[in-house]
């Protein structure tokens, strides 16, 4: 069942001091079974692997860590998304939503603020 669930998010401007419910509420999110729908991306999974490659070659750069071929997709995920958080380069997700898929998103989310405007991927 689709449902809408309200999203409290920065002040506007001009809404200087005002603490109630109705100043802080920007918008409605829809929810689909007690789960908020995030967008999907056009390419999330080009979009991804572009993540992963930045964060992995940062990560042996700095000398953080040494990824082996034997080391699983999922385990190179977690280590970027949680690399990220740790540089304050993405806000964390909330303890019981931290699955797979959701990183995977957030990281792709990531990667399109870090690439140029006119990068194929974002077309």
């Amino acid at each position: 069942m689709l449902e809408f669930e309200p999203y409290f998010g920065a002040k506007a401007a001009g809404e200087q001091g005002l603490d109630s419910f109705a100043g802080r509420l920007l918008d409605w999110r829809p929810v689909l079974d007690g789960i908020r729908m995030t967008k999907k991306l056009k390419n999330e999974t080009a979009l991804l692997n572009e993540a992963l490659r930045r964060v992995m070659e940062d990560a042996a750069r700095r000398g953080i860590v040494e990824f082996e071929a034997t080391d699983s997709r999922n385990l190179k995920i977690e280590y970027a998304y949680r690399l990220l958080v740790h540089d304050k380069k993405i806000a964390p997700l909330p303890p019981n939503q931290r699955e797979i898929p959701k990183m995977k998103h957030r990281l792709a989310m990531w990667v399109t603020h870090e690439l140029p405007d006119d990068h194929e991927l974002l077309r």
